[in-house]
């Protein structure tokens, strides 16, 4: 199982982690130049996390081992 630190929605904790295994999508944006890119990480629960610039970047990678050896 693979857990990524994300930041927490308002009122909640000031992060959360969430198990890899069980993103429904993840969405993955970049910003302006010399801003760190980011992701959109929707869950089966229905709720959404923001993961930041380099968090997001080990995210993509983990997905993207994960889909090669599926």
């Amino acid at each position: 199982m693979t857990t990524v630190k994300v930041n927490a929605k308002q009122g909640e904790a000031t992060s959360t982690y969430i198990v890899v295994e069980q993103i429904v999508r993840a969405d993955f944006y970049t910003t302006e130049a010399g801003k760190p890119a980011y992701a959109m990480v929707h869950m089966p629960d229905g709720n959404t996390y923001r993961v930041e610039a380099e968090q997001a970047l080990a995210l993509e990678r983990t997905l993207s081992r994960a889909l090669l050896t599926i």
